[in-house]
């Protein structure tokens, strides 16, 4: 197993004197990518769309880093946050080979990308998102300060559960409620069994129970079928990620689907015995059968 990391604070730091900062950004910190953006169907360089139309969403485009951003690349710079970053991505995946789950993918790459400041996902997020559903990639997006680098360890082991679950789930853009609900939940439940409930994300721990069992579950109950990204996307982050993005809101709270998620999959758990690495490489018909309960 093989985890390399992608330095990105050095070329931040380098930005901020050069001339030519789009072309040593893509170079240097989204070349070695390139094979998950292929899968995403996003070019690195076009003269229409392009990678930096997805980056300039939730961060700096490299043109727009200057000497006003050094207090933020030096809170993600030191050689400690980076090992850190490495050992948690290591023990998250070796957790998975000790109980027995075979990793198709042998070599994993990471980085870390400086988010915008004043961005409104940022602020429900608490400052720290993760991007791992394409196996042997990671990227955390961060703001940085005290609260969202203590946060990074829960956000790659959210990840990593998300890169091993999509080595043996296909995930198409026709993706399934029920599959992206599950998903959700099994990567928050990890987080939980590894680190604890302190490392739980603000898209579980905003939502209280009332609010789950009164809104989100009638909600959900009879749409778990649902496909389509463009159609399921609402259940999941909810209105106010959702009116953020110019989108209807549907009524629903923050992250209302990574809440349904997270209670969802803990009561398979209890329902089944099983354990949170075992059910993660699950189809989700398996599981959706075994919690017909969850819904009374």
């Amino acid at each position: 197993m093989d985890i390399k990391t992608v330095r990105s604070d050095k070329i931040y730091r380098d930005l901020i004197s050069r001339e030519d900062k789009r072309a040593y950004f893509r170079e240097n910190v989204l070349k070695p990518f390139k094979p998950k953006f292929d899968i995403q169907q996003v070019p690195l360089e076009s003269n229409s769309f392009d990678v930096f139309n997805v980056l300039e969403m939730l961060h700096y485009l490299p043109e727009e880093v200057n000497s006003s951003h050094v207090s933020e690349i030096d809170l993600i710079s030191s050689d400690e946050l980076w090992e850190n970053c490495r050992a948690s991505l290591a023990q998250s995946l070796k957790i998975f080979k000790d109980n027995g789950i075979k990793l198709n993918v042998s070599e994993y790459l990471f980085t870390i990308l400086l988010g915008r400041r004043d961005n409104h996902l940022f602020r429900l997020n608490h400052g720290c998102i993760g991007e791992g559903g394409i196996p042997g990639y990671i990227t955390i997006s961060i703001t940085p300060n005290k609260e969202s680098i203590q946060r990074i360890p829960g956000v790659i082991a959210h990840e990593i559960n998300h890169n091993v679950r999509y080595q043996y789930i296909q995930w198409t853009e026709n993706v399934s409620l029920a599959e992206w609900v599950i998903a959700e939940g099994l990567a928050e439940n990890y987080v939980e069994s590894i680190l604890g409930s302190s490392y739980l994300g603000p898209w579980v721990t905003k939502t209280d129970l009332d609010m789950l069992n009164n809104l989100i579950k009638p909600s959900f109950k009879d749409k778990m079928a649902l496909s389509g990204m463009e159609a399921i996307m609402p259940y999941i982050y909810g209105d106010d990620v959702i009116i953020a993005q110019g989108g209807a809101p549907i009524g629903l709270p923050y992250a209302a689907g990574y809440t349904l998620g997270y209670y969802l999959m803990k009561h398979y758990l209890a329902e089944t015995g099983k354990n949170v690495v075992e059910a993660t490489i699950l189809e989700p018909n398996k599981i959706l059968k075994e919690v017909d309960s969850f819904w009374n």
